[in-house]
């Protein structure tokens, strides 16, 4: 998979609420240089940097 903000570290998963339990959604923001909406497919920017989380432990 190529880099998309998803995987940086400075993108912000966004969640809802279903019920009781929030789930991820594939939106959310990106954090740097300065908060911008974002969907978690978009491809990368210049300011990607991989974050060490897993795809289970993103942004949680």
């Amino acid at each position: 998979m190529e880099n998309c903000c998803k995987t940086c570290v400075h993108f912000i998963t966004h969640y809802v609420l279903t019920g009781e339990k929030y789930i991820p959604i594939d939106l959310g923001h990106c954090i740097f240089p300065r908060i911008k909406p974002r969907d978690a497919l978009t491809k990368a920017c210049s300011h990607f940097s991989q974050s060490e989380k897993t795809d289970t432990e993103t942004n949680t």
